[in-house]
């Protein structure tokens, strides 16, 4: 199984170019693996007039999988930089093969948001706050969870570059609200209002779904953001990248929705001395 094929086969098969996502159909994934998957489908919508309905599908699984192992080295050579910034050692070995980024490299989009996260984290810590704030307002475009990248590169900027970040974020919200604010929510609504999937709050909400799971998931993100942003300040100049790390894995941990992939992120910035 693929999401890549997946939404593919749903919302981009055998489309024309001229039918776009949000406008002219629904679409229930974030405004930034839209346009990453209609740029995509164009060329593989001419492959199928060109070799058929197979040759279809197999350039856009092939076209994703180019994007995200190139985002993985991405991930690799930023790392490495900010490496030497903090003097860390990271074990590369580790982060470029283990079984999750292997696995997930052709499974969806999350290694793209990965590496624009990583990147405008690296330029906070280079006092770049325009191309910091840009990219990370890319990687929320494209999954929510990567706003923890964003407060710890805010706290290296001292919050400077916020208003750069929420106007990229608005411009990249722009998009779903062509189609009118339900397409919006449409865009998010697997991170606001869905089942109760892969987590431990199934044994408190054995029904499935529950309004309160997703409050509870609310106050907790929100009691962990203030908890991180608390303890982490005797880490002085490595404050950022400790945040960013403590805050991917408490709100994968306080989520009602645990999507595996997701756990991609928290080799990023793996704390090692």
């Amino acid at each position: 199984y693929s999401d890549v094929v997946s939404i593919f086969s749903r919302y981009f098969a055998g489309k024309s170019p001229e039918l776009l996502p949000y406008i002219h159909y629904d679409f229930n994934r974030p405004p930034m693996v839209a346009l990453t998957g209609y740029l995509t489908s164009i060329i593989s919508y001419f492959m199928r007039i060109a070799r058929g309905n197979l040759a279809e599908v197999a350039t856009f699984y092939i076209l994703t999988a180019i994007l995200n192992f190139t985002s993985l080295i991405s991930i690799y050579i930023d790392l490495k930089k900010l490496g030497r910034m903090f003097n860390l050692k990271v074990n590369f070995i580790i982060m470029a093969y283990t079984l999750t980024l292997i696995m997930f490299g052709t499974y969806d989009w999350t290694l793209i948001a990965a590496a624009l996260s990583l990147k405008g984290l690296k330029y906070a810590v280079l006092k770049d706050e325009v191309k910091a704030s840009t990219l990370l307002a890319l990687a929320v475009g494209y999954n929510p969870y990567t706003i923890a990248y964003a407060i710890g590169a805010f706290t290296y900027m001292a919050g400077r570059g916020i208003l750069t970040f929420l106007l990229v974020l608005a411009l990249v919200n722009l998009y779903p609200l062509l189609g009118g604010w339900s397409m919006l929510y449409s865009a998010y609504s697997r991170f606001i209002n869905w089942y109760i999937e892969d987590s431990w709050m199934i044994f408190l909400f054995p029904s499935g779904y529950s309004i309160y799971a997703i409050l509870l998931s609310f106050i907790l993100s929100v009691l962990v953001t203030i908890i991180t942003l608390k303890w982490t300040l005797k880490f002085n100049f490595r404050r950022g990248v400790i945040v960013a790390w403590a805050l991917i894995i408490s709100y994968m941990l306080t989520s009602y929705v645990f999507r595996p992939q997701s756990v991609s992120y928290t080799h990023l910035t793996l704390p090692t001395n």
